[in-house]
């Protein structure tokens, strides 16, 4: 009698295993399919001509410049203080890397 019950259970167990290492591979699959453009954007080229400009500002400026969102701490960047920087013409990335190295 208690292999009547059993074999019910473990038909359900291997159909619920089946479906999530299913689920689990088709995930996995999706999040290879798509291409990596972070390099695309840091090889933009951005100009810029701040006078006395909040790091903040200069940032939101580049955001809209590149379109791109960037993330941060405002304490780590020192968001308020002011800069003057004059660029043209400059790939993103490498910007990014001499403006803020010395932080």
């Amino acid at each position: 009698m208690k292999k009547k019950h059993a074999i019910p259970l473990i038909i359900m167990l291997i159909n619920l295993t089946f479906t999530q290492i299913l689920i689990a591979i088709i995930f996995t699959c999706a999040l290879h399919a798509n291409d990596a453009v972070a390099q695309y954007y840091l090889n933009k080229p951005i100009s810029i001509n701040a006078k006395e400009m909040e790091i903040k500002k200069m940032i939101a400026e580049l955001e809209i410049q590149v379109k791109v969102k960037f993330i941060y701490s405002p304490k780590a960047i020192q968001a308020k203080r002011k800069v003057s920087c004059n660029i043209t013409n400059k790939k993103l990335g490498d910007f990014l890397d001499e403006f803020f190295k010395p932080l």
